[in-house]
């Protein structure tokens, strides 16, 4: 069977499904892919691109529970001669999610898995998920989210919650010009900042030199911040 994809579409994660393969192929393949991605996928909503195949409702019924192991939520279908995804689940809406409150989710504009760039501030609530790297030209809030294949840069203040390296990437790395997340993780590792006094849970990470712009990565399966250098 063909591989399976995961791309950033304008409402968000594609995922990419073989148009090949039995339905119990397909299962697996999906299955295979989920376990190897890390919690990448955990909570997302995704829009599925199937092309060519056909699938029964009960198929559909069969590919959610899949996607539901991994609290995923299968919004739509995209098929080849319905550009359009057509709902997969009664009572679907079309349009942006929203988060707790009402927040509106920031949603993914890249059309692969390229870097994609936010240019503005995450608010409280609002959630960047993106099979790429992310760069925020703005503030990341208390509150707010961002869960990333590859790198995080912000260019501001990191208040909020980030996973780089989300889909197993060991080499990804967090920067940011000041470096305050409520938890930070890279590929597997995880970590809650040394200044917040209440940390019960991960590793506190360790930050070599004075305050400044920082940048952490994963040395001998530890956080480590350092001063950014821009190199």
């Amino acid at each position: 069977m063909a591989n399976i994809e995961v791309k950033g579409g304008r409402d968000g994660l594609v995922l990419v499904l073989p148009e090949t393969g039995t339905q119990g192929q397909l299962l697996a393949s999906l299955y295979h892919y989920l376990s190897t991605k890390g919690d990448f996928f955990k909570g997302a909503e995704i829009w599925v691109e199937i092309g060519q195949r056909r699938m029964a409702e009960g198929e559909v019924a069969q590919l959610r529970e899949l996607l539901s192991q991994w609290d995923v939520t299968l919004l739509a279908l995209r098929t080849a001669d319905q550009p359009r995804p057509a709902p997969a689940l009664d009572g679907f809406e079309g349009g942006n999610g929203v988060g707790e409150g009402g927040t509106p989710l920031a949603t993914v504009s890249a059309e692969s898995s390229d870097a994609l760039t936010v240019r503005r501030t995450l608010r409280g609530g609002q959630i960047i998920r993106h099979p790429g790297s992310v760069t925020v030209i703005g503030d990341v809030n208390p509150g707010a989210e961002i869960v990333a294949g590859g790198d995080v840069v912000v260019w501001g203040v990191l208040r909020g919650v980030v996973h780089a390296g989300a889909m197993g990437d060991d080499d990804a790395i967090v920067c940011a010009l000041k470096l305050e997340p409520t938890q930070l993780r890279i590929s597997a590792q995880i970590a809650i900042s040394p200044e917040e006094p209440k940390a019960k849970r991960g590793r506190l990470w360790q930050r070599i030199g004075p305050r400044a712009p920082e940048c952490a990565f994963l040395q001998e399966g530890r956080i480590v911040v350092e001063k950014w250098s821009g190199k």
